[in-house]
């Protein structure tokens, strides 16, 4: 769906055209859908359709701000390109052309091991970026001859990724005596993610004869119980799940649960597991139990989850200077990623908070305050936490939050060439000993655009930090703990004080996602 935007008060008129991308002809029959927006009253929502020059025209619009869409069966738009115009009083305005691209389409079959076709499979199409998925696309399940076609895609790299429908259940491999089930499997005939090979489809492309052939993998059995503290009314679930499902869209179909008769043994059984790292938790309505597994090629049995009560958390969050406690959130990450381990807090006028069902072990605080505000300390039972990061293990204990406003900052300059600086983005990320996982990459990041060379990033906390720039399109991958790892080697340590502003100079970083800036 395309976006023009335009703006400002009473009866004007709107015109422009619709052209295809490749041929710059004009698209007849396009919908074009006109909505006015920042105003205070009911939204105008008008449609019209372009003729067969490619052009429409709203006669009568109210003055103002207006995002126009346009879309076409057969054809996608890029969604980020926005072009504004004031739409004035007593005035016709032509906007730009709007740009529509022919769609690509990928199709091809589903067969099994023994190259007989799948019916009700279900197809996805994932996008990519420099060898990374960038976006889960549409899905498509395959008719009865196994085919399937994808269409409405953009011009790009894809990889195409078959998962549940009709796989077939689990049967036993008369060579090994194991239970095996279909794995999810990418495009041509892969298991795992590094071994897809992408599809590239230009602008109007037909792909066609895109077939893959179905993997068969070992899976096996776990089991134990669930002991602890249950009552009469409680409903065990038991969940297993990824331990660190990035970039693996199959991941999901790796997640299993189960229910538990507390009255019964207490016994669980979860078949079909395949070979992976995992979290295995047990939660009811008032506990939680959670412990990791690696599962192999063997089946895990007499696993035994204790539960534990969810904790209660209560804390201050105090500000320097003593004012009146700010409209904050307290919320708490489980470094290690745990199931249902988290949770947020509102701060009450009087500076305290509450948060419940918390699961036992080590937590991040991160703390959503007002711009100019930032983390000064975290104490747990009066003890300084290193790292802002508060250790629950043993149960709950009082946090004190304080808080100041002499937040440090960054200002950079990039030794970039004026047309690549408009594409880059300058990244801070707070390093201490603790090892940088998703969770804390998430929290820990901060970044800017760099703009005419130049950028700043504020509202930071003293502590140290690594800063880098590299490639707008790019960031997404510096949140992965490898990628950060490689990133952090080369960039520039910079060390904060309270309301300091550092200067630094840096250059793009090339070479660890085989940029070429």
């Amino acid at each position: 769906m395309a976006v023009l935007i335009a703006a400002a008060q009473s009866p004007a008129a709107l015109t422009g055209k619709v052209v295809d991308s490749l041929t710059k002809a004009p698209i007849p029959r396009a919908r074009i859908v006109a909505y006015r927006l920042n105003t205070q009253t009911q939204s105008t929502h008008l449609e019209t359709r372009t003729n067969e020059e490619g052009v429409f025209h709203f006669p009568a619009l109210p003055a103002g701000r207006y995002s126009v869409t346009a879309d076409r069966p057969g054809y996608t738009s890029d969604p980020t390109r926005n072009e504004v115009q004031d739409v004035k009083p007593g005035e016709t305005t032509t906007g730009k052309d709007i740009v529509l691209t022919p769609q690509a389409v990928i199709r091809g079959r589903v067969l099994d091991a023994d190259g007989e076709p799948v019916e009700q499979a279900h197809v996805q199409v994932l996008g990519m970026k420099r060898g990374r998925q960038a976006f889960g696309g549409p899905g498509v399940q395959t008719d009865d001859r196994g085919e399937f076609r994808i269409a409405k895609l953009p011009a790009g790299n894809y990889r195409i990724l078959v998962i549940g429908g009709r796989m077939g259940a689990a049967t036993l491999d008369p060579s090994s005596g194991q239970r095996q089930v279909y794995s999810p499997t990418y495009y041509p005939s892969a298991t795992e993610p590094s071994q897809a090979a992408e599809i590239r489809v230009g602008p109007g492309e037909d792909r066609a004869g895109v077939d893959i052939r179905l993997q068969r993998t070992t899976v096996v059995r776990i089991s134990g119980t669930v002991s602890g503290e249950i009552g009469k009314e409680d409903y065990v679930q038991v969940n297993v799940q990824p331990v660190d499902p990035r970039g693996d869209a199959s991941a999901g179909a790796r997640h299993s649960s189960t229910s538990v008769n507390p009255q019964a043994s207490g016994r669980f059984v979860l078949d079909s597991v395949r070979p992976g790292e995992y979290i295995l938790t047990a939660t009811t309505q008032h506990s939680v139990a959670t412990s990791r597994l690696r599962v192999g090629q063997t089946d895990l049995d007499d696993i035994a989850l204790a539960l534990r009560p969810f904790l209660k958390i209560e804390g201050k969050l105090r500000r320097d200077p003593d004012t009146k406690a700010p409209n904050a959130q307290v919320g708490f990450l489980a470094v290690g990623g745990n199931f249902a381990a988290g949770g947020v807090g509102q701060v009450r006028p009087d500076g305290t908070f509450t948060l419940e069902r918390i699961t036992p072990g080590r937590h991040y605080i991160n703390v959503t305050a007002p711009g100019g505000w930032v983390v000064r300390s975290i104490t747990q039972a009066g003890q300084p936490a290193p790292s802002m990061i508060v250790d629950l293990s043993a149960g709950p204990v009082p946090i004190e939050i304080t808080l100041h406003n002499k937040p440090a900052r960054i200002d950079g300059t990039v030794e970039s060439s004026e047309d690549r600086a408009a594409r880059l983005m300058a990244v801070a990320i707070e390093i201490d000993d603790e090892p940088l996982s998703p969770v804390l990459l998430g929290v820990r990041t901060k970044s800017a655009p760099v703009r005419d060379n130049k950028f700043q990033i504020p509202n930071l906390r003293a502590a140290k930090y690594k800063v880098f720039v590299v490639p707008q399109d790019l960031m997404e991958l510096t949140l992965d703990p490898d990628n950060a790892a490689k990133l952090a080697a080369k960039a520039t340590e910079v060390t904060l004080a309270e309301g300091v502003t550092v200067p630094v100079s840096l250059r793009p970083i090339t070479g660890i996602f085989d940029s070429r800036i």
